[in-house]
């Protein structure tokens, strides 16, 4: 999959996504890294088989670009995927009767 297309996936299901800040820039000999922080809803589509639940998150993520001739070549990218995992898996604990107070929505 190309960056494109990954981002457009996430796009689709975080349509309000907001980089929030830079954490990190770097650039050297054709690659450029990125870490930012980033926050969004799950508003739009479905996301690996999870429908839309309108909760919002903040979670950091990095991305490295190799670069060559003002083109992405290729990209890996990371991000904190457990600070949704977790915050959805309380909501659903609160739900199920076993977190007593309500999850912030």
């Amino acid at each position: 999959m190309d960056y494109a297309q990954s981002h457009s996936t996430v796009m689709a299901s975080v349509a309000d996504l907001h980089i929030i800040r830079f954490d990190q820039t770097w650039a050297k000999d054709g690659h450029v890294l990125l870490r930012y922080t980033a926050e969004g809803s799950h508003c739009g589509s479905p996301y690996k088989g999870i429908e839309r639940t309108g909760r919002h998150a903040v979670w950091a993520a990095a991305a490295i670009f190799e670069v060559e001739e003002g083109k992405i070549r290729s990209f890996t990218k990371d991000w904190d995927q457990k600070t949704m995992q977790v915050s959805e898996l309380i909501w659903w604990w609160w739900l199920l009767g076993s977190v007593s107070s309500k999850p912030d929505e």
